[in-house]
């Protein structure tokens, strides 16, 4: 995953090869321009943390 600034998220799933974008809905719906700086994951579950302060 790549993270950054308006809840920016890409996926690649080919060692970077290809790039693809998601999105949160959440963050999309706010009045806010998030900027995403750490994801982690354990298993199939993921946290990602931003600013302003958020935790999906």
């Amino acid at each position: 995953f790549l993270l950054g600034t308006e809840q920016t998220i890409l996926e690649t799933k080919d060692r970077g090869n290809t790039w693809v974008p998601r999105s949160i809905h959440f963050a999309e719906k706010q009045h806010f321009n998030y900027r995403f700086n750490s994801i982690s994951f354990k298993g199939n579950e993921g946290w990602i943390v931003g600013k302003p302060a958020i935790l999906l």
